[in-house]
């Protein structure tokens, strides 16, 4: 027999008579490279969520160390609402009326209003958890950054559904807390006069006497007979938004109507 022949035969008769052995040796080497390939997906399922928890550390750190406006979205209300899943996890800027206050310290749950429609009324509530010791309450006026976690629903007293975004926060900033009556703010420097025109001019100073800032001073100014009789007159607010305790801000009033008038009185309405 031709030895090319007997060298093809003798191989072929190894396989045969060893296929169980080069069977297992086959499982075995497919094993060892399926084993590499799960210790590589083990270790990028590490560094992926090794980078997903350093980046929630890092807006949990930017919420606590920095100042309320800095590295934080200023979102309108209906922006956050409509586009809820773009701002999760983001860290954002409000400011607004406290509504309700529920809980104790460190364990608040807060409704905000953060929308102003007018001087004296705010909508568009926000649900914030609030887990800071100091204590706020209705109707102050607040400022505050956290982290937006979702679109809430929860149930009024008359069973209606209410969805509202949820915030979660450490930082809140008392910028305004009403007065029960006008006593904390004086006015001073009051000077009425005639100018070139003869239009009717009233300026001064409000003064805040109190411990916290007020927001949006109106000023009212009537303009007297001699008689002491109120002829005309109209109102003003201070300039600025704000008035911080023992600091005075600027008004000024006119009327373009002529008139006579002998005197002038002014007083404050907080907004």
């Amino acid at each position: 027999m031709p030895l090319i022949h007997r060298m093809f035969q003798t191989k072929k008769s190894w396989f045969r008579r060893h296929w169980i052995l080069t069977t297992v040796l086959v499982l075995f080497a497919i094993g060892v490279v399926a084993s590499f390939g799960e210790e590589d997906n083990e270790e990028n399922t590490k560094i992926i969520n090794d980078s997903e928890t350093d980046s929630e550390i890092t807006i949990k750190e930017e919420t606590n160390n920095n100042s309320l406006t800095e590295q934080t979205l200023q979102v309108s209300y209906e922006e956050l609402f409509r586009n809820s899943e773009k701002y999760i996890g983001e860290n954002v800027y409000y400011k607004g009326e406290v509504i309700q206050v529920l809980g104790s310290t460190g364990d608040w749950t807060m409704l905000i209003a953060v929308t102003k429609k007018s001087d004296q009324y705010w909508d568009d509530n926000v649900l914030v958890y609030y887990s800071g010791t100091e204590r706020y309450l209705e109707e102050d006026l607040v400022e505050f950054t956290g982290i937006f976690s979702q679109i809430y629903e929860y149930e009024s007293a008359l069973g209606v559904p209410i969805q509202v975004p949820l915030i979660y926060t450490e930082n809140i900033t008392l910028l305004s807390s009403t007065p029960s009556s006008n006593e904390d703010l004086e006015i001073t420097d009051l000077n009425c006069y005639y100018n070139s025109y003869d239009w009717s001019i009233a300026s001064g100073s409000v003064k805040n006497n109190g411990t916290a800032t007020v927001d949006y001073v109106k000023v009212y100014v009537n303009f007297l007979k001699e008689d002491g009789t109120v002829i005309n007159g109209d109102y003003t607010y201070v300039t600025g938004e704000s008035i911080p305790s023992g600091q005075e801000r600027r008004f000024e009033l006119t009327i373009t109507d002529p008139f006579l008038w002998t005197d002038c009185e002014a007083y404050t309405e907080l907004s």
